[in-house]
């Protein structure tokens, strides 16, 4: 989801050996150490939200099975172009983009051996970090964070894949990352033990403005709140020891339950930033 860490999190990938993309998003004053995102598969994936009239802050009722199968075929050159624009032909690199979570089933094609790095922050934080960049409204923002939490969460289960979340993350991010490493079965290039940030990576627990208490979600209204609360309770207890099958039927429950309801939700027609 949006505002979990993903950045901080693919930063420091870089600093362990993946190749960052050529042509990446510029840094903002919401993220002044910079987002590590492609602009090309940033502008790809928004596109295939809004060509079914959706927005990134705007996308509760998409679903990628609403895409048509003959495009997602049409665009797997257009997909390979990007990749081997942005990293050549580097051993090993890292892709960010929170829209990953509801589109990543298209790019599948075109990434053989990737692992996913699931990231995961209290949707309260979460939340309120949307509302303060971009006067999001509160509940909207909590069916995001759960809608993309579920999605990333199901179009990853063929994948090698880790859970970081981003508390934990923030108190030792050589011990998340040695531990993601092995879980997904990624052989960092350089070892995070002994790495050393640099001034564009260093995690900087100053620009985190939100705290919420993370054995704690008490969040949103019914329905929402307590698929919320179980989605939270199961990804949580689940870092160390990965997504077992109880685990994910739990999770395939709640995501049918919530479907109904978030292809009811109300529309968001105005956010003033982009990610």
């Amino acid at each position: 989801m949006h505002r979990s860490g993903t950045s901080a999190v693919a930063g420091i990938a870089t600093l362990l050996g993946a190749e960052p993309p050529g042509g990446m998003v510029p840094a903002a004053s919401d993220n002044p150490n910079g987002f590590w995102e492609s602009a090309a598969i940033v502008i790809t994936n928004q596109g295939l939200l809004t060509g079914l009239g959706y927005n990134w802050y705007d996308c509760l009722p998409f679903d990628s099975d609403l895409l048509d199968p003959d495009l997602r075929l049409a665009m797997l050159p257009q997909m390979e172009t990007t990749l081997r624009d942005d990293f050549g032909s580097a051993p090993m690199f890292v892709i960010k983009d929170p829209r990953m979570c509801l589109v990543l089933d298209v790019w599948k094609p075109v990434l053989p051996g990737a692992a996913a790095l699931l990231c995961l922050r209290h949707p309260a934080e979460v939340a309120g970090s949307l509302f303060r960049r971009d006067r999001c409204n509160t509940e909207i923002g909590l069916a995001l964070w759960l809608h993309h939490t579920l999605e990333a969460e199901r179009s990853t289960r063929n994948l090698p894949r880790a859970i970081v979340s981003y508390d934990r993350f923030l108190q030792d991010w050589r011990g998340t990352m040695i531990r993601v490493g092995r879980q997904a079965g990624i052989s960092w290039l350089r070892d995070p033990a002994s790495a050393v940030e640099d001034d564009s990576r260093r995690i900087a627990v100053r620009y985190r403005h939100h705290f919420a208490a993370p054995d704690r979600v008490a969040v949103s209204k019914p329905p929402v709140r307590g698929w919320i609360a179980e989605t939270w309770r199961v990804m949580r207890a689940s870092e160390e020891s990965g997504l077992d099958a109880a685990a994910m039927r739990t999770l395939d429950q709640i995501r049918s339950d919530f479907a109904p309801w978030r292809r009811s939700a109300p529309r968001v027609f105005a956010v003033p930033r982009s990610d």
